[in-house]
This record gives C-alpha cells, structure tokens and sequence, in this order.
C-alpha cells in the first residue's frame, strides 16, 4: 500500500521483478531495467507511485526492498 492506494504483483510479475533487480548489474542499470519495466507493463504503479525517473530514490528503495524480500528459485 502506497497513500492509501493498494499495488499488487501478480505471481509472474513478482518473478520478474525479483530476476529484474537480482540480475548482475550496477545500481543504475538495474534501476534502468526496473524502471523500463514499470513504464512497459505497469504504468499504474508509476502513476499510484510517482517517480521521475530511474534516479527517483522511491525506485532504488522499492528495488532494495524487493531484493531482499524475495529469492530467486
């Protein structure tokens, strides 16, 4: 939940984002990655979310997050 506006992930999504931010890459190609994914799949979450772009510090926290919350299998 973000402002009283609730995101969901599906299963899939939360796979994708989880390989998107574990891949091999420095923080702003990961946050490149992110940032291209929410534009391209999910533009909801940057309209619930604001985030200028792939410098915005709300991203590079919600990609740290999910880091380490969620394992790759």
């Amino acid at each position: 939940m973000y402002n009283n506006d609730w995101i969901m992930f599906s299963r899939d999504e939360m796979a994708r984002l989880v390989r998107l931010v574990s891949a091999p890459g420095t923080d702003p190609e990961i946050r490149e990655r992110f940032y291209g994914w929410l534009e391209r799949e999910r533009r909801d979450v940057l309209v619930s979310i604001p985030m200028a772009d792939k410098f915005d510090e709300k991203l590079k926290a919600l990609a740290v997050l999910i880091k380490k919350t969620f394992k790759l299998k």
